[in-house]
């Protein structure tokens, strides 16, 4: 869920009347430090800019590498579209009353998909994790740790952008709402359900996500058109796919800083870590929000 969407319930007159305001309170005082907090850490980033610029210029330089085929790209391509193919064939034979099955149907058709095939991937390539994604034990605390400070810094500036671009949509009369799969999400449901739709949102789909769109296509498409046209190109496909309108700005800006991250600190572990608390915020304020109403 774009973080601004935030704002149209808490400013929407009927459902305020109707909402438990006391319940409300948290996510206003969540929104007003997150959003303090990234500030101090925006400037603190563009303070020390110039003295950390080489060394998110070698960190890039190894997440660029090993090099990625055009024929890996192709094949990931052709058999994760086979599958949606057949998942989608199923869905539609299976027909069922809710979007539940088809849901858990496409993290077993996508991220579970391409979870295998990139461990096909690295064992045929003689690679592994920290090789190729620059995924090591050592490192761990210091990703995940850029992972958090870049989730922080990124929240004025998505904030500001998604608000921008739903104040541009609704002059065009464009309905801005919430996407399905957070309304899917947070309705009532059996607790195994529930645990694996949680799983599925706040683990699976970032690790899959962050694998398929940074580990591999950023790494293909910036080895052919540069940094800054991978990070555009794969975060504007990134949007697209998600097949939401009042997102498409938002997704983008949250996949553009999702590159940057990736590529300052040559870890895969910290964009993960950043589309995981993106993700978890989202499920949160939600749930809090059904809660209020």
């Amino acid at each position: 869920m774009p973080f601004a969407q935030i704002a149209e319930p808490l400013t929407n007159e009927a459902l305020l009347q109707s909402a438990d305001l006391h319940m409300l309170i948290p996510v206003g005082i969540y929104i007003t430090l997150v959003l303090l907090v990234g500030l101090a850490v925006d400037i603190w980033l563009l303070a020390g800019m110039i003295v950390r610029a080489r060394t998110w210029t070698l960190a890039a330089a190894r997440a660029l590498t090993p090099r990625i085929s055009l024929r890996l790209v192709l094949f990931f391509a052709a058999v994760l579209f086979v599958l949606h193919l057949v998942g989608l064939l199923i869905g539609f034979l299976a027909a069922p009353e809710s979007d539940v099955p088809l849901m858990v149907l496409q993290s077993l058709t996508l991220h579970w998909a391409v979870l295998v095939l990139t461990a096909v991937l690295l064992y045929r390539r003689g690679c592994t994790a920290s090789s190729f994604f620059g995924i090591t034990l050592r490192g761990a605390v210091r990703d995940v740790g850029a992972g958090v400070t870049a989730f922080l810094g990124m929240m004025p500036i998505l904030m500001l952008g998604t608000l921008l671009y739903q104040t541009l949509l609704r002059v065009f009369h464009v309905p801005v709402d919430f996407q399905d799969i957070l309304i899917n999400i947070t309705e009532e449901h059996g607790w195994s359900v529930r645990a694996y739709l949680f799983f599925l949102a706040v683990v699976l789909a970032p690790l899959a996500e962050e694998v398929l769109f940074r580990g591999i296509l950023l790494r293909f498409v910036a080895q052919r058109t540069g940094i800054l046209g991978g990070c555009v190109l794969t975060s504007m496909l990134f949007a697209v796919i998600h097949l939401h309108v009042p997102s498409l700005a938002p997704i983008f800006i949250l996949s553009f800083s999702l590159s940057l991250v990736y590529l300052a600190t040559g870890s895969l572990l910290a964009a993960i870590t950043m589309h995981m608390l993106f993700n978890a915020q989202s499920l949160g304020i939600m749930l809090l929000l059904r809660a209020a109403t």
